[in-house]
């Protein structure tokens, strides 16, 4: 089977597809794989291919390819997010679609540890003052411990739970959100997603790590963001659209929360005139926190498995929706789009 991997190092993310990876993934599949830094490259060289790899996590879904594509079986992106990919064409077409799940959990989990250490511990503060070359010690706002306090994990999947783990870690009390709720280690409790209300007031940390979703969507709206007891701290790890942002911009100012970290934000990059970008009880990170010098070596293990899985006909890892259906109906003949 022939691959082609739409991918730009540099340009796309800043982690780096490798000669080495390239070679692992034609191995796998057992015939050519094309290297290409976008799809008019690939369509002015009229390339084909079954396999389709790219990056749909941001930037731009291959649409024009997909649709004159004559042999695509398979789509696979390199990031876990899909949102993108729902938007475009290549939703509606006959095809497997899949993601890369799973390999995020350690990565992230790690961030947020650093995260919730830096707001306790009131890290950023000490990197203003010595930004000032001022030596300072804080008064009125000493910083915390981690023990006895409470994290609610908005999202308790794969990433949820190595959050959780990290967590408990250093003595917390933790709570889990989940459509279908049920036990899970490092868990205190697992509520449904109809009881976040309910939780969120027992929070002195709210984290988010939940796809981009019709039901995610601004599902932390002021609302929301009011029955949070002040002094909250709010970490964003998913998308910047699950947080209704000039909400959270307004309750930052006026501190109704202790601080955020946003890793994401609604447009991105974060606009240079946003105002969060100078509140000092907020870390701004550029979607970075899955980011990882191992991110590529476990991405392109992953995608050869799941390569000798097709060829061998067995089930798929990560697919994102049965082949025949989708949230929009049936799916049209492609060939019909060409």
């Amino acid at each position: 089977m022939d691959v082609l991997v739409l991918y730009h190092n540099g340009v796309t993310t800043s982690m780096a597809l490798e000669e080495r990876h390239f070679q692992a993934i034609q191995k796998a599949a057992g015939g050519c794989a094309y290297v290409c830094e976008d799809e008019q490259t690939a369509i002015r060289n009229r390339i084909d291919a079954d396999i389709l790899v790219f990056w749909g996590g941001t930037g731009t879904v291959p649409e024009a390819w997909c649709s004159t594509s004559r042999r695509l079986k398979w789509a696979h992106t390199l990031s876990a997010g899909y949102d993108l990919v729902e938007q475009s064409c290549l939703w509606q077409l006959p095809v497997h679609l899949t993601n890369t799940r799973g390999i995020h959990g350690k990565t992230i989990a790690l961030t947020v540890l650093g995260y919730v250490i830096a707001l306790l511990r009131r890290f950023p503060g000490f990197y203003r003052c010595q930004t000032d070359h001022v030596w300072e010690r804080p008064l009125r706002s000493l910083p915390q411990e981690a023990e006895g306090r409470t994290a609610c994990i908005v999202g308790a999947g794969a990433v949820g739970c190595e959050i959780a783990a990290s967590l408990k870690s250093i003595g917390m009390h933790v709570i889990g959100v989940k459509r279908r709720p049920a036990a899970l280690p490092d868990f205190d409790e697992v509520v449904g997603i109809g009881c976040l209300q309910e939780v969120i007031p027992a929070a002195d940390f709210l984290i988010l790590a939940v796809p981009l979703t019709g039901e995610t969507y601004h599902m932390i709206d002021s609302a929301v963001l009011s029955g949070m007891k002040p002094g909250t701290f709010l970490i964003n790890v998913s998308r910047g659209s699950v947080v209704d942002e000039a909400a959270l911009t307004a309750a930052l100012q006026v501190k109704r929360l202790g601080g955020a970290v946003m890793d994401v934000a609604e447009q991105e990059p974060l606009a240079a005139d946003s105002p969060l970008w100078d509140l000092e009880n907020v870390i701004i990170t550029p979607h970075m926190s899955a980011v990882s010098d191992c991110y590529m070596d476990r991405a392109v293990g992953q995608l050869c498995e799941n390569i000798c899985r097709f060829r061998n006909g067995t089930p798929l890892l990560n697919e994102i929706r049965k082949i025949k259906e989708t949230s929009r109906g049936k799916h049209p003949d492609k060939r019909s789009r060409n």
